[in-house]
């Protein structure tokens, strides 16, 4: 496996614009994870469903 590090760049950025979905040590970030997560499962779920039909 190979390891994955964030590109060097992101710490150039400006704190405020940079949003770390998921990241279990900001906790409005990982509610925003889950609802983004499962909006998107959501969608995907009708594009199959429609597909089926």
């Amino acid at each position: 496996m190979q390891a994955c590090e964030p590109s060097r760049f992101i710490a150039e950025l400006p704190k405020e614009d940079v949003k770390h979905i998921g990241n279990p040590f900001n906790r409005p970030d990982q509610v925003l994870s889950k609802d983004y997560g499962k909006s998107k499962m959501a969608n995907i779920k009708a594009m199959l469903s429609q597909k089926a039909q």
